[in-house]
């Protein structure tokens, strides 16, 4: 019966796991959908402003090498900016699709306890939690990418405002901004660094699928542990309900032991005991 109560016990918590995220998941799906229901669109039209944007930055330069710069100065302003932009990439988040481990296993050796579960539990719920993050931060990949893009933009029609009035003096200056201007434009450079709409959407997908599948793992392990963790503590219960009434157990087994072997339970009368006290010391 105690065997039947702790199996209950693991399906009801496996059920209460699922319960409990099952609108998130949910949600999360809703959200994937909406994305992909515009991305096309929303992916084309960015692409189209980095374009002409790319456009405006490469007629600035092809001006700025008509004016014959100091190769000097170039050459340092190069080796400055690459310098500089090597320590941001340094302590930046990395690009790329930032999701993270996606091996879940519900499999239960012949060694595991409620302990070693638990474990793998508090792993893959971190595991979960950080992808779900990820999921969540790629939600606002294409507005990401539009900001940056449309701040680009400003910087780069201010560049252009300002050329017909740039020196020797303020060159320099002048060809740092378009430096930095241009190093931003780069795909890599832009959200997470997706060079396509199918890369991003890709790793999107694969977010959630690791999310549903992190949960599915955490919430059948959480019942197993459920079960364990109840069957050990009717081991206890049963042990220390044995090494309390150990009198009583002891006794029980004495009555029945007699019953079996067919004996009396009341001691013979005491003329029996004195006979056979005699018939020992004569023999």
């Amino acid at each position: 019966m105690g065997a039947i109560a702790c199996k209950a016990k693991r399906y009801a918590k496996q059920a209460e796991v699922m319960t409990q995220v099952a609108a998130d998941l949910d949600g999360y799906k809703k959200k994937f959908d909406g994305v992909c229901q515009t991305l096309s669109d929303a992916w084309a039209a960015t692409g189209a402003e980095i374009d002409g944007t790319r456009k405006a930055l490469d007629d600035l330069k092809r001006k700025f090498d008509c004016e014959k710069p100091d190769p000097g100065m170039v050459t340092c302003l190069e080796k400055a900016a690459q310098e500089a932009f090597q320590a941001v990439d340094a302590c930046r988040p990395s690009t790329g699709c930032c999701v993270g481990n996606c091996e879940f296993s519900n499999e239960v050796g012949e060694d595991d306890d409620a302990t070693t579960i638990g474990s793998r539990i508090d792993a893959y719920r971190r595991d979960t939690t950080a992808n779900v993050a990820c999921f969540l931060s790629l939600l606002d990949e294409v507005k990401t990418r539009d900001d940056q893009v449309a701040k680009i933009k400003v910087e780069v029609t201010a560049l252009a405002a300002e050329w017909p009035t740039v020196d020797d003096k303020t060159r320099p200056k002048w060809h740092a901004r378009w430096l930095i201007a241009n190093h931003g434009l780069e795909l890599s450079r832009l959200g997470h660094g997706f060079a396509t709409a199918a890369a991003y959407r890709d790793c999107l997908c694969k977010a959630l699928q690791c999310i549903a599948a992190g949960w599915d793992k955490i919430a059948v392990l959480e019942g197993v542990r459920a079960e364990l963790v109840c069957l050990e503590e009717a081991a206890t219960a049963e042990c220390e309900r044995k090494t309390t009434g150990v009198l009583v157990t002891i006794l029980d087994a004495y009555e029945c032991c007699m019953d079996d072997a067919g004996s009396p339970t009341q001691p013979p009368p005491p003329e029996d005991c004195e006979k056979g006290a005699e018939q020992a010391a004569a023999g």
